[in-house]
């Protein structure tokens, strides 16, 4: 299976999704910043601001990111879509592994 057949299939979709869930959560039940203070904006926050923090928008800018081709993608953000990506790859790759053994 190549990369891009791996990004179609709807294992890599669901892991995905739990992947964002969880950071999206993450995000939701962080505690307050101490008074006079306030959190520094992360890449997560501003996809989920941007409406782009789900696995459709993901998926779409994934293969121009890993083969560096021409990408609308901000570099601030690049990092994150990858990792996340790139995570839920492996999940993936492993339970198929554990399946064929």
């Amino acid at each position: 299976m190549t990369t891009s057949e791996l990004f179609l299939t709807e294992d890599f979709k669901k892991e995905l999704d739990a992947l964002l869930e969880e950071g999206k959560m993450t995000l939701e039940n962080r505690p307050p910043a101490p008074a006079g203070f306030r959190y520094k904006k992360t890449p997560m926050e501003r996809l989920v601001k941007e409406g782009n923090f789900n696995s459709t928008y993901f998926i779409e800018n994934i293969e121009s990111l890993i083969y560096k081709t021409n990408t609308k993608v901000p570099s601030a953000l690049r990092q994150t879509i990858l990792n996340n990506c790139l995570f839920a790859a492996r999940i993936v790759i492993e339970k198929q592994s554990k399946q064929l053994k």
